[in-house]
């Protein structure tokens, strides 16, 4: 009677309801605690369909939807008031497989402790288990393909999550916000995806010698994260990739990586200064921006690009060295560099961007390895820039001209 009543007032308010799509929504009862769900409210488990369904009234209950061609069913929960305490997935109902969790399908399940997900289940769909504050480890099967993207977001209390060798995507942002403390990513997966673990728990992270791509944010704001291992495989680390990791103090670099993206390393203030491989040619933009340990940095021949910011609030840098092979140097390259006065630049420099030491307490000055000559042919947007130039014997005009001694730029009449 229930039921019935509220399909009559569905109708009263909104007339003739057509139900369209291919999925049904099936509940099962069980004298145990497993739980099922419809699709929550505005979503259907499937993104196949747009099937509208009426909620089943029902307190320990899991909902299936018959999905597809009719071979296979999806579940979710029934809400987030019913779910609690353990969850088991069957991996079976009425003769057909189980194989996929819905889309929002737990979403916000605040009482779920645990999850138990079948071997039949392949496909974990879009923020399937976002915000379960309650589940504290998670097992993923070999079954299990595709994990949808924000699948466990915001699951603080998720402390450990087991993979099954099989997986091989993991989806946008999958853990981020979790409380994830430490990961085996099986050698399956090829691809760290964007913000996957994105400020979550991890203190160490060995990643396995099958992936070949870090994705941006991927490690992005872990604050406990000390120590990473990446293998030469690995050719691409994106943008922001392990920005603002505080506490990360030691990070290799393989010679197969060939691409190190915008603040790959920004804000992280620990860092020890790391060895670029001959297979990067570009620092790029706010790379080692916020590194507070590196006091002096050469930069190798193999570099030709320095872009914007690279070295930006490196406040304890005293000394940087440029190799010959350096032609670009950007904007506010040493900004805020307050322990850097001087810089060494070679005649393979053709630009030099603005504002080359703002914000830094005293203006910085360049000892130009060329003649007054060659500096006039480089493009330099930094105005009121104090310029030596470099000559092996005292010329007439001392005081805009320098030379090395005991392997230090020092100007003539300075000594």
């Amino acid at each position: 009677m229930k039921r019935m009543n509220v399909i009559k007032c569905l109708i009263a308010l909104s007339g003739i309801m057509v139900v369209t799509g291919c999925e049904t929504p099936i509940t099962s009862s069980s004298s145990t605690q497993t739980i099922s769900s419809s699709s929550n409210e505005g979503s259907s488990p499937s993104s196949s369909s747009s099937t509208f369904v009426i909620p089943e009234e029902t307190n320990d209950l899991l909902s299936f939807f018959l999905t597809g061609d009719g071979s296979y069913y999806t579940v979710s929960m029934v809400s987030t008031q019913v779910t609690k305490g353990v969850v088991v997935i069957p991996e079976t109902f009425n003769g057909k497989p189980v194989t996929k969790i819905a889309k929002n399908g737990f979403k916000e399940c605040d009482d779920l402790t645990y999850i138990q997900i079948p071997h039949s289940i392949d496909t974990i769909g879009e923020s399937a288990f976002v915000s379960c504050n309650k589940l504290t480890s998670v097992t993923i099967p070999n079954s299990v393909t595709e994990i949808g993207r924000y699948a466990f977001e915001g699951c603080y209390g998720l402390e450990t999550a087991i993979f099954e060798e099989g997986i091989t995507t993991l989806g946008e942002a999958t853990f981020m916000y979790a409380g994830i403390k430490s990961i085996e990513i099986p050698h399956s997966v090829d691809t760290i995806g964007d913000r996957v673990f994105s400020c979550t728990h991890l203190v160490t992270v060995e990643i396995p010698n099958n992936i070949v791509k870090i994705d941006q944010y991927a490690f992005e704001g872990n604050q406990y994260l000390t120590s990473v291992s990446i293998p030469n495989s690995v050719t691409y680390i994106g943008d922001a990739a392990f920005g603002n990791c505080r506490e990360l103090t030691s990070i290799s670099i393989p010679d197969s990586v060939t691409y190190l993206g915008v603040a790959a390393f920004s804000g992280c203030r620990k860092l020890s200064p790391i060895t670029l491989p001959a297979s990067i040619t570009y620092i790029e933009a706010y790379l080692f921006n916020q590194n507070y340990q590196i006091k002096t940095y050469i930069v190798p021949s193999h570099i030709s690009y320095i872009g914007n910011g690279a070295f930006q609030e490196c406040s304890d840098m005293t000394k940087i060295t440029f190799s010959s092979g350096v032609s670009y140097i950007g904007d506010n390259v040493f900004q805020q560099c307050r322990s850097l006065k001087k810089i060494v630049v070679p005649t393979s420099v053709y630009h030099i961007g603005k504002e080359l030491f703002n914000y830094c307490d005293e203006s910085g000055s360049i000892y130009y390895m060329g003649t007054p000559e060659m500096w006039a042919q480089v493009d330099c947007e930094t105005l009121d820039l104090k310029v030596y130039y470099f000559s092996t014997n005292p010329p007439l005009d001392e005081e805009n001209y320098w030379r090395y001694i005991d392997g230090e730029p020092v100007a003539y009449g300075q000594w």
